[in-house]
């Protein structure tokens, strides 16, 4: 990226700026994944970008570049109805001709969520989920990055889902729609629900289980019963045969394995009341929700 502005730019879900004085790509999401090419590692300490109520957005980290220290200072605003980006950056690290600086400027127009507090209720495009005719759920296309469209054959967008309110025009983000499963897939982290409320002041956690403790196991299902109790499904990731794990744990307590085995359906977690039942070799398995 030279100095002066750039325009033009679409940013996908894994927001990076691929800036001047360093090797990588910086991460904006402060975590070290894939580039959006899916050919290096993303540059991070682990600080994501901060983002504020009025649209205007911030980031200043270092971080080791492969031996070299890099740092990067930048601040920007959203505009647009949120998906559009103004911002000017300074980075610093060491180039082949030695210490580099470099400062710019760039427009970039982001496929994701909306960054703005305030906007049309909802705004054009959107699919309505609830709507009472003052306040609305919505939700919009979330564009994944390329190596998670192209990943395991292909996999079209996501969503982004939204709260708002007509009279006042305040808007929130309440929760990404991963129910393609794109990013469970390749990231092995998704999300897929639509209320924001939170229920249970517990979470799922995956247990490290046989065949093989330390091959790393992805949670595949959950269910949050009206007591707060919740339930899911966790699966091995690489190990051959998958094993599959049914937890429950009430809404403040430790969880229950209630079952474990090779035939169970990772996707058959179901709720009615407060039994849940699965799939396990063909057979329906039920337990009461703690």
């Amino acid at each position: 990226m030279p100095e002066g502005p750039v325009r033009s730019s679409i940013v996908y879900q894994g927001s990076e700026i691929d800036a001047p004085c360093a090797t990588r790509p910086w991460d904006l999401g402060g975590s070290r994944r894939r580039d959006a090419a899916a050919k290096q590692t993303t540059l991070s300490s682990g600080k994501a970008a901060r983002i504020r109520a009025g649209g205007t957005f911030g980031l200043s980290e270092s971080a080791d570049d492969n031996g070299t220290r890099a740092s990067l200072k930048l601040t920007g605003r959203f505009s647009g109805s949120g998906k559009r980006a103004n911002a000017s950056f300074t980075v610093s690290g060491s180039s082949g001709q030695g210490p580099c600086t470099r400062r710019g400027t760039f427009v970039a127009k982001f496929t994701g969520q909306r960054h703005l507090g305030r906007g049309a209720c909802p705004p054009s495009g959107s699919t309505s989920i609830v709507n009472d005719g003052v306040r609305r759920v919505y939700e919009e296309p979330y564009v994944y990055d390329q190596v998670v469209r192209n990943s395991d054959g292909g996999y079209g967008p996501g969503g982004a889902i939204y709260g708002c309110e007509g009279r006042s025009g305040g808007q929130w983000f309440l929760a990404g729609d991963d129910s393609n499963q794109a990013l469970a897939h390749y990231y092995g982290c998704g999300e897929n629900f639509h209320t924001g409320i939170v229920m249970a002041d517990a979470s799922g956690t995956v247990g490290a289980f046989p065949p093989t403790p330390a091959d790393g196991s992805l949670i595949q299902r959950g269910l949050i019963a009206a007591n707060g109790s919740i339930a899911w499904i966790a699966c091995t990731v690489f190990a051959q045969p998958r094993v599959c794990q049914v937890d429950a744990a009430p809404a403040s307590g430790s969880a229950t394995v209630l079952d474990q085995g090779e035939g169970i359906d990772p996707l058959s977690l179901t709720l009615q009341g407060l039994t849940v039942s699965w799939q396990n070799n063909g057979a329906t398995k039920t337990a009461p929700m703690p």
